[in-house]
């Protein structure tokens, strides 16, 4: 079990760290739903893990707590907006928390091939967010998706200080890239022991992003 979150954790990061050019070849091709498949990557392994430990009558304390969350915020949404689409819509995007939570270990202490893959999507990514900021705005920005009847913006030309661009590489949008290069970021320095390594991969790669 173990192995299939850290896999499922693997393929997901690979999909959101591209995700801006996944979702303008999807749109291309009359397709834009299809990105909401990349959630079975977390449904699965989760639901796996579910019936596994339900048979045991032992279940992850998360599970509880994400069951309470939704349950309290459902309601909520449900009594005042008179649909359930924000409660499921809500609970789908609270999914990544209970991914995060179970598979914490996986994700904090990859081993060596995982760690190899997370560096391989930081540089391809460091790379694009350069690219887009300096020499080749990336096509997908400003363009508009429809995913389920509701229109998303991509990636924004949205400046800084003016002149400054917001750049968002292969990501979907610019607060993505920021949230995400950081963190294999983090995990790459702590692994090497290399101090120009530590240096380089601390430095600033995304400051491009907000």
């Amino acid at each position: 079990m173990p192995a299939l979150f850290g896999i499922c954790a693997v393929l997901y990061a690979s999909l959101y760290a591209f995700e801006g050019a996944i979702r303008y070849a999807l749109e291309n091709i009359q397709l834009s739903d299809a990105i909401s498949l990349r959630d079975g990557l977390m449904i699965l392994p989760i639901a796996l893990l579910l019936l596994k430990q339900a048979f045991r009558f032992r279940l992850h304390p998360a599970f509880f707590i994400y069951a309470g969350i939704v349950l309290l915020h459902g309601a909520l949404s449900t009594a005042n907006l008179h649909t359930p689409l924000p409660a499921i819509y809500g609970a789908m995007r609270l999914l990544n928390f209970l991914f995060g939570f179970i598979a914490a270990r996986q994700l904090t202490r990859p081993g060596k091939r995982v760690l190899w893959i997370l560096t391989l999507i930081w540089l391809i990514s460091v790379v694009g967010v350069a690219l887009d900021a300096f020499i080749y705005p990336m096509p997908w920005t400003g363009v508009e998706t429809h995913i389920g009847g509701i229109t998303e913006d991509m990636s924004r030309g949205w400046d800084v200080t003016g002149f400054e661009e917001r750049a968002a590489g292969f990501f979907r949008n610019s607060i993505s890239a920021a949230l995400v290069l950081p963190i294999p970021a983090l995990l790459l320095a702590a692994r090497t022991r290399s101090w120009p390594t530590r240096a380089i991969v601390l430095g600033r790669p995304w400051a491009w992003c907000p």
